[in-house]
């Protein structure tokens, strides 16, 4: 009895989250990536929700995850969500083979580089044998404790708002996890992939980073900080949109100049048979 009250009121819960935002089952379904008719027997208290769809439901409705599961918010474990207090460095051996061997020049990981990069980063041969790109740095800060960068290539639309598929991003590395920012957006490089997305959480007590996308219909991603083995934060961004951008303006104005043109020699056409007349 205790067990089907228990999933009720955590139904309940859920379901008064979704009908005070004014959203459907269809799409907090599609946020939280399940069926329909998945989540409403979440909603309807016939099925507990997996802890990683209850993490999801915080975190897109900004509650604690204990506010889900009993209604109420604890003071100390909401400090622990909130705070990162971790000065864990990431892998000495990493921090190596990340060293570049030229200041003005920095790795590109491009996209096809990406399922090697992961199991090949700590080799400093594959670094070297990676595309480069020209970076712009001052002398000053050549000279004196140079930051660490690499270059990744945009794989998808996520964070469509900011970032495009085939964009090419400038990212500093990030040594310490206490020294990630929230909302702000990072390149985490882990054992399965790499994930290009805010970090918006850190539930300290379960060690995973809780991660979303700009487009609120990819679900959000949360990552094991013990799975993590570089992380990047972005300090830069080479669009490649904005050639597209530019060379549709010129064509724009290119067409004005010839308006332009056709309406001069219209207007001058008219002067000539006024004057003959």
């Amino acid at each position: 009895m205790q067990e089907i009250l228990s999933r009720q009121k955590i139904g309940l819960r859920i379901r008064g989250l979704r009908v005070e935002n004014a959203l459907s089952q269809e799409f907090i379904a599609k946020v939280m990536g399940l069926s329909r008719s998945n989540y409403s027997q979440i909603e309807l208290g016939n099925q507990f929700p997996s802890y990683e769809v209850l993490v999801k439901l915080a975190i897109f409705y900004s509650k604690t995850y204990d506010w889900i599961i009993h209604g109420e918010d604890f003071a100390i474990k909401t400090s622990k969500i909130i705070k990162l207090n971790m000065d864990k460095l990431l892998s000495t051996d990493f921090q190596q083979a990340l060293k570049a061997t030229d200041t003005d020049k920095i790795s590109l990981v491009k996209k096809s580089d990406y399922y090697d990069y992961i199991y090949s980063a700590k080799i400093q041969k594959y670094i070297d044998q990676l595309s480069t790109i020209e970076l712009p740095v001052g002398k000053e800060e050549k000279i004196n404790n140079p930051p660490l960068y690499r270059a990744f290539e945009v794989f998808d639309n996520g964070m469509s708002g900011i970032l495009q598929s085939g964009d090419i991003i400038i990212c500093e590395n990030i040594a310490r996890f206490s020294d990630l920012k929230f909302n702000d957006i990072y390149v985490l490089i882990t054992q399965e992939g790499i994930i290009i997305r805010r970090v918006v959480k850190c539930l300290e007590d379960n060690k995973i980073l809780l991660c979303k996308a700009d487009d609120i219909s990819y679900p959000i991603q949360i990552v094991h900080l013990d799975k993590v083995q570089e992380i990047w934060h972005i300090s830069g961004i080479f669009s490649t949109k904005f050639t597209g951008v530019v060379e549709n303006i010129e064509h724009q104005l290119e067409k004005l100049q010839k308006s332009i043109s056709d309406l001069q020699k219209e207007v001058r056409n008219i002067n000539k048979k006024r004057a003959v007349l």
